[in-house]
């Protein structure tokens, strides 16, 4: 696994030759959002506070990896 430094969203991105994403025909993210065995966890998607803190990260992140890939073209 590689890791990337994005300085201006302060942010590490994690790079991967992963099977899922690799022979995907369309662009593809896999995210992890928590540990289904760890008690918190678990419960944190429950809330809306966190589903809309969660999706605001995503899409954030999502354009900062878009923006990455038109920078390198």
């Amino acid at each position: 696994m590689n890791f990337e430094k994005d300085t201006e969203n302060k942010i590490d991105l994690k790079v991967a030759n992963f099977k899922l994403l690799k022979e995907s025909n369309h662009p593809a993210v896999s995210i992890q959002i928590g540990y289904m065995t760890n008690q918190e966890d678990r419960l944190k998607p429950q809330t809306k506070e966190y589903i809309n803190e969660l999706a605001l990260k995503i899409t954030n992140g999502i354009i900062a990896g878009r923006e990455m890939m038109e920078e390198s073209n």
